[in-house]
């Protein structure tokens, strides 16, 4: 009795770890991580980075920002690679930083995961290496993702080949 109860605790503490089910990063999402886990398409707008009241009131607008391509649907395979970037407790700043960063949220681009009745809304801002993330238009929070700055890149980048801001984009040092 006693090795099958320590074997259940043993199961119970690695299945507690996984990756995806990290409780600040439940926490960060409030709970609603089914879409970023689930989603088998995820779709990806370029937006501008200064609010649409800074710059210009032209067209279609995503949280205050100007759509300016877009979506592109992810291939087959992104929604997971980027769900799970976002679940991966390893891609977020969770310890002061350092320095201050003194910049302002210029989001580049939205990643739109989908899933059944949920839809989780994630801006990226690569100059201040932040997200803002919305569940079903709503702001659950924001985020410095600096640790996973790269392998956003990698996977955005090629979506928008003709967009000169997102192309001039460099690595962090992370």
């Amino acid at each position: 009795m006693k090795r099958l109860l320590i074997l259940v605790l043993l199961l119970l503490a690695v299945a507690g770890c996984r990756k995806d089910r990290h409780p600040a990063v439940a926490a960060l999402y409030g709970g609603k991580t089914a879409a970023l886990r689930r989603a088998t398409v995820v779709e990806v707008y370029r937006v501008e980075t200064q609010p649409a009241k800074i710059a210009g009131d032209a067209g279609e607008q995503l949280y205050g920002h100007e759509v300016l391509d877009g979506p592109e649907v992810s291939p087959p395979g992104m929604a997971k690679k980027l769900g799970r970037i976002f679940l991966d407790h390893a891609s977020y700043q969770w310890t002061p930083l350092p320095e201050l960063k003194l910049c302002g949220f210029e989001p580049a681009v939205m990643a739109r995961f989908e899933h059944g009745p949920d839809r989780i809304d994630i801006m990226i801002s690569f100059v201040c290496e932040r997200i803002r993330i919305y569940y079903n238009a709503g702001l659950l929070g924001e985020k410095d993702i600096s640790p996973a700055h790269n392998k956003l890149l990698k996977i955005v980048k090629p979506l928008f080949p003709d967009d000169n801001y997102l192309q001039l984009l460099q690595k962090n040092d992370q």
